[in-house]
């Protein structure tokens, strides 16, 4: 099944030929203090969604900041200069293949990326010699990130303020490469690792750029990789089957759209906002402007709809709609449940009070949120305790988490919950979720005596009880520091010394530690790394607790994983190849545990396969060829790459028959 669709893209947008304008001259009258140059994702059309919320991102923490620059955002592909114009052409979709393909199409990719290239450098060259004081700040997604990281060593670091990618497939972590990583001890993480949590993270699909950060670009560089974003090396997320195409096919797009495809939902155009607004404060020297950073919160409103709530309710919603718009205005996202008893869900009286009901998702408006809290109709119940810990397990399941976001949910109720409840959900499943999710902080406020019977639950997802409306301040919700792990997984071996790092805001005043996985912060230090010793076999969460000056506090949660024997890794061996004419011929063997490899051809991947023998067709010109080795269980190897002369197909078949032997890559353990 092969389907023409975006291979590195967020949308499936098949490619289409287009006369684009030329380029507009440069006046120098028109020069900004800073032009924001953005490149898109394999098959992309222009203006879509990364590069919109790029650019919504940037422009509304500019205008918070107030800096008094005059800018201006370009969209590479919008005109033609140098000769370039990026088509950020699609490819076919990766796709399980047999023992020959055709490289064809890999060329028309491998051009798309040299022509973004051409365009950036050019454009910044012509925008240069008009305007000598213009800064600029570059952003690029998938393929768009390929045009970036790959233009870098051609561009003047001095001229730029900042470069970020976003699911690049050229990234390089070498913290994460070996058979046990540094970055998986938390040790050696690379500046420019913004947001990389799988520690197992070294090398993009494609392959690492090397250096992925040259020394003369320290600190202007910042990369973003989702934790199952495959294309720039965090791992596939479900098991590898060759059985059928369909079978594999179908398992790699659901793979894009659980990592690759979700940069926007997840808040990290924003995030790089926040970063790139410091720095041009810096440049510029505005460091009296205000503070501009998206408020990174995630809060969902449960409340109890039984008909017991009725004296409670008025004041109950009002004091949601005071913190649903704080939260929006400081640029949060807010949803809205109800619940009640799962008893009322099987009763033929009251089928509609199925638990929990979902009003809105995250992302709701103000005005939305203000609309649905004043429809909640009151029904059913008959006894105190209600279907709380189902409810919050539905919702922790169905919303799409910010990674990095601070997460709460904060129940409004008059009565104490069933434990376990009547669908079976216990209280440990309810906190071992939350902390999953890193942690989902859940709140409670209830008015009347019952408010201690949620002492476990809150203390155990690091939230809190409120015994009035208006405890619960919008001080105390929203200005509660970010916390959160540098990783979301640790891996160590017996004896070894593993380091925890967290980052945060605000002004810190005490950093506390569970890391022995019982929900208790036993540990102190005075900033924001730990190390710790683990002599036996240990899995768990650990967790850290942050509290500034004003007594607000916010918890984060990471994975760890101490082990006394390391599994083998995925790699290919013993690779041979020769070219006969327009056709390359490979062999390698596998090594253990692993499934097959991706085959991809100057940067465009042609496909994945189980086949240890294969006939790349179609070869028209020089080529980089690279083999990246993958575990029955999805993870990825060390990619290796040649290179072959099409020029020279003599020389190439010589050098084949002393076959180079690839040694068994090493990378993260998973």
């Amino acid at each position: 099944m092969r389907r023409i669709i975006a291979l590195i893209a967020a949308s499936a947008v098949a490619f289409t030929v287009v006369s684009l304008p030329l380029a507009t001259p440069i006046s120098a009258q028109s020069c900004d203090d800073v032009k924001f140059i953005f490149a898109r994702g394999s098959g992309q059309s222009l203006g879509a969604a990364e590069y919109s919320s790029f650019k919504s991102s940037i422009e509304t923490v500019l205008r918070k900041a107030s800096l008094g620059l005059k800018y201006s955002f370009y969209e590479l592909g919008s005109a033609s200069y140098g000769g370039g114009q990026y088509p950020a052409i699609a490819m076919d979709t990766i796709s399980a293949i047999g023992a020959k393909i055709s490289a064809g199409r890999a060329f028309d990719f491998g051009n798309s990326v040299r022509q973004g290239k051409t365009e950036l450098k050019s454009y910044i060259s012509q925008t240069s010699n008009l305007c000598k004081n213009t800064k600029f700040v570059l952003g690029g997604y998938s393929q768009g990130a390929m045009v970036m990281t790959d233009s870098i060593p051609d561009l003047d670091p001095n001229k730029v303020i900042y470069s970020a990618t976003f699911g690049d497939p050229y990234l390089y972590l070498p913290e994460g490469k070996g058979l046990f990583p540094p970055a998986c001890r938390g040790e050696n993480l690379s500046d420019y690792r913004v947001f990389a949590p799988n520690c197992n993270t070294s090398e993009g699909i494609l392959g690492g750029k090397k250096p992925y950060e040259p020394s003369s670009w320290a600190g202007k560089i910042g990369l973003w990789c989702n934790n199952k974003d495959f294309m720039c090396g965090a791992g596939l997320e479900f098991t590898v089957d060759f059985s059928t195409a369909d079978v594999f096919d179908n398992a790699i797009d659901s793979a894009l759209k659980a990592g690759h495809l979700n940069y926007v939902s997840d808040g990290h155009f924003q995030s790089a906002a926040n970063i790139i607004i410091e720095k041009l404060k810096t440049t510029f020297k505005k460091t009296s402007a205000k503070t501009t950073a998206y408020s990174n919160r995630d809060t969902v409103f449960l409340i109890d709809h039984t008909t017991s709530m009725t004296t409670h309710i008025r004041n109950y919603i009002n004091e949601a709609k005071r913190l649903a718009k704080e939260t929006i205005d400081g640029g949060g996202r807010i949803a809205l449940y109800t619940y009640g008893d799962l008893i009322d869900a099987t009763s033929n009286a009251r089928p509609e009070y199925a638990t929990p009901i979902k009003m809105l998702d995250l992302g709701a408006t103000y005005e939305e949120f203000c609309d649905l809290i004043g429809h909640i109709k009151l029904a059913g119940g008959g006894d105190e305790p209600e279907s709380a810990l189902s409810a919050l397990l539905t919702i922790m399941n169905e919303q799409h988490w910010k990674p990095n976001a601070t997460k709460s949910i904060i129940v409004l109720t008059d009565a104490t919950f069933l434990s376990p409840d009547r669908d079976g959900t216990t209280l440990e499943q309810v906190v071992k979720r939350s902390l999953e999710i890193d942690p989902v902080n859940i709140y409670v406020v209830n008015t009347t005596g019952s408010a201690s019977f949620y002492d476990n639950i809150t203390t155990l997802t690091g939230g809190a009880i409120f015994t009035t409306t208006d405890s619960l301040s919008t001080d105390y919700l929203l200005l509660r520091p970010n916390a959160n792990f540098s990783l979301s997984n640790y891996y160590g071996l017996v004896g070894d010394e593993i380091t925890f790092t967290v980052t945060t805001d605000g002004n810190i005043v005490k950093y506390e530690w569970d890391l022995d996985f019982d929900g208790v912060f036993e540990s102190t230090s005075t900033g924001p790394s730990i190390s710790k010793v683990y002599n036996q076999p240990s899995s768990g969460f650990i967790q850290f607790k942050a509290t500034n000056s004003s007594g607000q506090s916010s918890t984060a949660s990471a994975l760890l994983s101490v082990t006394s024997s390391m599994s083998a890794l995925p790699s290919i061996s013993n690779l041979n190849y020769s070219l006969d004419s327009t056709t390359l011929n490979l062999s390698y063997s596998l090594g253990e545990d692993t499934a097959g490899v991706f085959v991809s051809v100057d940067g465009a991947i042609l496909g994945a396969t189980n086949q240890t023998s294969l006939q790349i067709t179609d070869f028209t010109r020089s080529s980089t060829i690279t083999i990246t080795p993958i575990s029955n269980s999805g993870q990825i190897g060390e990619p290796v790459s040649f290179t072959i002369d099409i020029d020279a197909p003599a020389k190439d078949s010589a050098s084949s028959k002393q076959p180079a032997t690839i040694l068994a890559p090493k990378s993260g353990i998973r």
